[in-house]
């Protein structure tokens, strides 16, 4: 019944189990049938109090009992105390605290049972035995002293029995439970489920897995048999014992709170991350993720610690600092992590439910600046010195950081280079044995082979590596867009056809033909100072600009002038 909680019809029926013990009934069991065939509403008898309303033992009278007011509070949605019974169903408010309140009555209920709603409840218990169903929505609930039953319904709950010998429900949702001192049973339901154990890992004995787990406290003091958990964590000192046979899906929850027909992700495992130590490097663990509903996925947990608003983890040992990024891209800060193999678990979301992968990888060692990948599909990272990236087989991404690098994508079908900043801010340039040369003034002069693409990380753009490279020696061909475009010639002899959009042009070295070609404006961009270039207006409208150093250029359908050193602007007719 209490996973169903949230139905309206069976809130009422709970109410009226729960206030049987109202009329201190002999029979613990809660059988219906006393032994007399008559149902005769013997009062001191179980049957005495089956039903909504009762019969007067002194008037003959049928009144309704004290459950018909509640339901009617349950099902119209407004608030209901009845303290003679210690019974609260609460709509109005998100915070109850009834922890100053006393007994009022002796039996099977010495404390009260509390009923709250949606949204985020926060439910402080007495120091007697209490049930509290919180019901929907991300719940804190501190039971306080005495045996109590707690019920975090769906969302991701607190739960905390104290002292006493405690039963916990964590229902859906990922939970945080604590049964505190007692002998307490637990059931985390679905979702990614954590025991709190107030003590560090000497300070109890576990046995057993994530499907069923005994822990026993060092002297004595706390015995819980949980179910359905996947992590335990130790509060005194923040340490974490993952769980063997950790299963989110598994549990009592699956009514509660979610979607009929809902679909769980499913999470498969990534492997072949390589960085290197004191590196990083970006994985995208969600591309072979799937949902069967289309639900859109996020991760949500990290060794199944929730990620922080920013995104980030707390140091994991043997791996570094992991973000989770804007695109649920996952980067890998590896720090001064040792070199070696490398995993961690995530947990992926589809707003109802979750699933757990895991990641694999390697920390490089940084050997003679020499990298070398496997196989399969490798992420790869360099260092800030010359390095040799050899990615081996497998379709493979590689980061030369700084340095003059030798990034070879060796086998595989599609091979990645990715930079920093934006493609305008370097140049390639095509070898006679099929190598590239990228230059860049920060990141130094890279030399590629068997490269297939580029990412650019500022740019957020991928491109072809036939978009960029270009010949050496007799230059190029280079087309603009219809957009804005900023486009580098090569130290060859260029021509740059801009198209439309408002352009700037930067030719180099070389004679170069730079033709702006549609737009309102189009510039060409120097270097050095104006008074080192001569500007000679042709019979065609062309003009052209001639440099010692760069080389004779002539130009069409240019407006203006930057000259970087001079960091200053011409207009064309003020210099030709």
């Amino acid at each position: 019944m209490f996973d169903s909680w949230g139905n309206s019809t069976l809130q009422g029926i709970i109410a009226h189990d729960v206030l049987d013990n109202y009329y201190a009934e002999q029979n613990d069991w809660y059988n219906a049938w006393d032994g007399n065939t008559e149902n005769n509403g013997d009062q001191g008898l179980a049957e005495g109090s089956f039903g909504l309303f009762e019969n007067s033992a002194t008037t003959g009278e049928i009144t309704p009992k004290l459950a018909v007011g509640l339901i009617q509070a349950i099902v119209g949605g407004y608030d209901y105390y009845g303290n003679g019974v210690r019974i609260l169903s609460v709509v109005t408010t998100d915070t109850v605290d009834i922890s100053q309140w006393g007994t009022n009555g002796t039996g099977i209920l010495t404390g009260y049972v509390v009923l709250t709603h949606g949204g985020n409840d926060s439910v402080s218990g007495s120091a007697f035995d209490d049930s509290i169903f919180a019901g929907d929505g991300d719940d804190f609930v501190d039971g306080n002293a005495g045996g109590d039953r707690i019920y975090g319904g769906s969302g991701n709950d607190f739960l905390f029995g104290e002292d006493g010998d405690d039963d916990l429900y964590g229902n859906t949702g990922d939970d945080s439970i604590s049964g505190g001192a007692g002998n307490n049973r637990v059931d985390g339901g679905t979702g990614w489920d954590v025991l709190l154990l107030e003590g560090t890992a000497a300070d109890f004995t576990i046995s057993g897995d994530g499907a069923y787990l005994v822990v026993t406290a060092v002297g004595g003091w706390l015995s819980t048999v949980a179910l359905n958990v996947e992590q335990v964590v130790f509060v005194a000192d923040g340490s974490i014992f993952s769980l063997a046979n950790a299963d989110p899906t598994r549990g009592n929850g699956g009514v509660a709170g979610g979607s009929i027909g809902n679909s769980a992700p499913v999470a498969a495992n990534d492997a072949g991350v390589i960085v290197s130590t004191g590196g990083m490097v970006t994985v995208n663990v969600l591309a072979n993720d799937s949902d069967a509903d289309g639900d859109l996925l996020t991760i949500t947990h990290i060794n199944g610690v929730a990620l922080s608003a920013d995104g980030w983890t707390g140091y994991i040992p043997g791996v570094g600092l992991v973000q989770r990024n804007a695109d649920n891209t996952l980067t890998i800060h590896s720090l001064d992590s040792s070199p070696g193999p490398f995993s961690f678990t995530y947990t992926v979301s589809d707003g109802t439910s979750t699933d757990v992968a895991t990641v694999n990888g390697t920390i490089n060692a940084v050997v003679g600046s020499t990298i070398v990948g496997t196989s399969g599909v490798d992420y790869i990272d360099g260092t800030i010195g010359n390095d040799t990236i050899l990615a081996g087989d497998g379709n493979d991404q590689l980061y030369g950081d700084l340095g003059n690098d030798i990034l070879d994508g060796q086998g595989g079908a599609y091979d990645q280079v990715n930079y920093d900043g934006f493609a305008s801010e370097y140049t390639f340039v095509q070898n006679a044995d099929g190598s590239i040369t990228v230059t860049n003034a920060t990141y130094g002069i890279d030399t590629l082979l068997n490269i297939d693409g580029f990412w650019f990380f500022d740019e957020a753009a991928w491109y072809a590596a036939s978009d960029l490279v270009v010949p050496a020696g007799g230059g190029a061909t280079i087309v603009g867009t219809s957009g804005v475009d900023y486009i580098d010639g090569t130290i060859g002899n260029d021509t740059i056809l801009a198209g439309d959009g408002n352009d700037q042009l930067y030719g180099d070295l070389g004679n170069d033909i730079l033709d702006g070609q549609g737009g309102s404006y189009n510039q060409v961009n120097y270097d050095g100072f104006a008074s080192e270039y001569t500007f000679v207006q042709n019979a065609d409208g062309s003009v052209t600009v001639t440099n010692a150093t760069y080389g004779t250029d002539t130009l069409l359908n240019i407006d203006g002038f930057w000259f970087f050193e001079e960091a200053a602007w011409y207009s064309v007719s003020s210099l030709v």
